[in-house]
């Protein structure tokens, strides 16, 4: 978790509540369709920062820059977390981002009636 970005160690956490929570933990669910669709408008950009740095002052090219500031991280890394195979989703909508994660998550949800249903959605 230290290397991970501020926004994805966030994730990680609630994500870690959130199934803690809907009893998702035991091994009798299939993660192989479920879906991950989170919200970060600047993922973990922000940590990238001292990438940058490094590079500009010594030349230093560190390895982790994409890994850590890419917009997916939060939602990569929850994925990696728990082993989970389906839709990797990141809305990127500023202010309105959690509200349509939430949605798309809604419509994919088994009592849904659109096309595509999701068994589990971590959002």
């Amino acid at each position: 978790m230290r290397r991970l970005s501020r926004s994805s160690q966030l994730a990680v956490v609630a994500a870690s509540q959130a199934v803690r929570q809907a009893g998702l933990s035991d091994d009798g669910v299939d993660r192989r369709n479920a879906a991950v669709p989170i919200s970060s408008s600047s993922g973990g950009y922000i940590a990238s920062d001292h990438f940058f740095r490094d590079y500009y002052l010594h030349g230093w090219r560190g390895p982790l820059v994409i890994p850590t500031s890419m917009n997916t991280a939060p939602s990569s890394n929850v994925s990696i977390r728990f082993g989970l195979g389906g839709l990797l989703i990141n809305v990127d909508g500023a202010c309105a981002a959690a509200a349509h994660s939430i949605g798309g998550a809604a419509r994919s949800s088994p009592r849904s009636s659109a096309k595509g249903r999701l068994p589990i959605a971590i959002t």
